[in-house]
């Protein structure tokens, strides 16, 4: 039995090795990193649906409260003309409303909730990307000194330094006449 748990275990590790070389470890790290780029490209699109989700709840409940106010005048107006069936209508319509109103309030405080933790999510996975990023770096960079996964490698290395030049010459241009 110890010669055919030996011979197995050869013959794993050969084919381990196999696969190894045919997985390209680089290829793997780059296609690893474009696969956390698109998860963070979902998450910022989920987050901005979100964010556009909390502004028309913000906008119903700011219609709604508008109502209110609108219906407390004309509850005011039937209370003081002693039309309690006109006021009955009204403090049904009142009382829809504000239950209306808690449902939007309620949703309001959902969404927040959601994009509170998908803005931390997304600052987790960018932190995971630029770390990943990081210690990727030298392993991407070609042995043979190929130039173009230099200037690959290179790209991804904006100084915010470079940032603040590029930003100087695009004001610089635009003032020109």
């Amino acid at each position: 039995m110890p010669l055919a748990q030996r011979l197995s275990r050869l013959l794993r590790a050969d084919a381990h090795a196999v696969l190894d070389r045919i997985e390209a470890p680089r290829e793997m790290l780059r296609q690893s990193i474009r696969d956390m780029w698109a998860a963070i490209g979902d998450g910022q699109k989920s987050l901005q649906d979100r964010r556009q989700q909390l502004a028309t709840v913000l906008a119903a409940k700011e219609r709604a409260a508008t109502l209110l106010d609108a219906l407390a005048e004309e509850l005011d107006l039937c209370l003081d003309q002693q039309r309690s069936e006109l006021a009955r209508d009204v403090i049904r319509r009142k009382l829809s409303l504000e239950r209306r109103q808690k449902i939007i309030q309620d949703d309001e405080l959902a969404i927040a909730d959601e994009i509170a933790e998908l803005e931390q999510l997304l600052a987790e996975q960018q932190q995971s990307l630029d770390a990943l990023r990081e210690a990727a770096a030298p392993h991407l960079r070609s042995p043979s000194g190929d130039a173009h996964d230099e200037a690959v490698a290179c790209a991804d290395e904006v100084s915010e330094n470079d940032v603040e030049i590029a930003l100087l010459r695009e004001q610089r241009r635009r003032e020109a006449p």
